[in-house]
């Protein structure tokens, strides 16, 4: 109610054209942004990792990126290609400091559920990608963990999540966006282990990783690498803001 009262007097800026907005389903972004400066993924898409593509394709489509590679997750799905601003919208949230942008992040997110394979099921544990520790106390806060929170807010109501931080990053790596294709499939390998409270998620659950983008795919295959290993998980889903 608070946040209404302000934004009558103090209307939000739209991040993309820089006016003041007084409707809009997406915190940070106008209408007329939203439709002109984003870009969706859209069918058809790789079933694997969830990149786009444009023109007729075969209903069974694997990408380059996923062919003759084995990916622990069972499905990736992005909300949105990684082109234009928004990139730059995700640096400045991540290297920044501006989390405000969870808010944004977290509601362009829920385009995911019109993927029919995520609606098939209704129990979910969220885990997001984790942060080194000292990557943590260099950023202030776990980019995922915040986007997490805030898509859950608009999830569909028929859907039972709950967040559990159920892995935990050991090795302190280099930035995946810094590395080359190569160099990012072998960085993170055994990077990444169960947590404490990871130990009490029951054997057959519903995992969702999240995370802010997808590229390779690597971080999220290592991820769900461990809760394989851990569990016998019914499925393993990724989602993401971007599609790399």
């Amino acid at each position: 109610m608070l946040r209404s009262v302000l934004e009558i007097a103090w209307p939000p800026v739209c991040e993309g054209c820089g006016d003041a907005y007084y409707s809009g389903d997406t915190p940070g972004l106008c209408d007329s942004c939203l439709e002109a400066r984003l870009f969706p993924l859209t069918e058809p898409y790789c079933e694997v990792c969830g990149q786009s593509y444009r023109g007729k394709m075969p209903s069974h489509l694997q990408c380059s990126n996923c062919r003759n590679r084995y990916l622990e997750f069972d499905f990736a799905v992005g909300a949105y290609d990684a082109e234009g601003e928004i990139m730059d919208w995700i640096h400045r949230f991540k290297y920044a400091q501006e989390i405000h942008f969870a808010r944004m992040f977290g509601k362009l997110m829920t385009r995911v559920w019109e993927d029919n394979r995520m609606a098939a099921q209704k129990e979910w544990i969220v885990v997001p990608v984790p942060l080194h520790r000292k990557r943590l106390r260099e950023r202030g806060f776990n980019q995922s963990l915040e986007i997490a929170r805030e898509w859950m807010r608009h999830s569909p109501p028929d859907q039972k999540m709950r967040i559990v931080n159920a892995l935990k990053r050991d090795r302190y790596t280099t930035r995946q966006a810094t590395l080359d294709r190569r160099e990012r499939l072998t960085n993170l390998h055994d990077a990444f282990s169960l947590s404490r409270a990871g130990r009490r998620c029951p054997q057959d659950a519903n995992f969702i990783i999240v995370d802010d983008v997808l590229t390779t795919g690597t971080t999220a295959s290592e991820c769900a690498t461990v809760l394989r290993e851990a569990f016998s998980p019914n499925k393993i889903t990724v989602i993401t803001v971007l599609r790399g």
